[in-house]
């Protein structure tokens, strides 16, 4: 007779890096940016949106305020073409661009993203809509 094999690690661990958004009902991976700040505290900070260079909130992180960004802004930034995804803010609302200077073919994002699939973010808005 066979034993079965029982996966030793407890359930627990398997999840120990997944919080879950309460606001969204969606779950997100806890990670790290280059500081050591955790990416959803990051995103805790009233006045900026939070851009990813990988999908479900990893790689390397920039936290952007109010205001247009133009390819030689993203450049410095290192996000240029590598937006993958966003950490929008309540009330707040992003548009990304695939032209340069606001042009091109646009998303308008009002919410939390975890991955913009193939569309490449050369230039953006961040806008604050102050609706209470």
């Amino acid at each position: 007779m066979e034993k079965a094999v029982i996966n030793s690690k407890p359930p627990f661990l398997l999840e120990v890096k997944r919080q879950n958004d309460y606001e969204y009902n969606t779950w997100f991976t806890r990670t790290t940016d280059v500081t050591g700040i955790p990416v959803r505290d990051g995103s805790l900070d009233p006045d900026r949106i939070s851009l990813y260079s990988r999908v479900e909130y990893s790689g390397s992180v920039s936290r952007l305020a109010v205001g247009e960004y133009d390819p030689t802004d993203l450049q410095s930034l290192g996000f240029y073409e590598n937006i993958q995804s966003l950490m929008v803010l309540f009330d707040y609302e992003v548009t990304v661009y695939d032209g340069d200077d606001l042009s091109g073919a646009s998303k308008m994002l009002d919410i939390t993203t975890n991955d913009l699939g193939s569309f490449k973010v050369r230039s953006m808005k961040v806008v604050f809509n102050n609706s209470y």
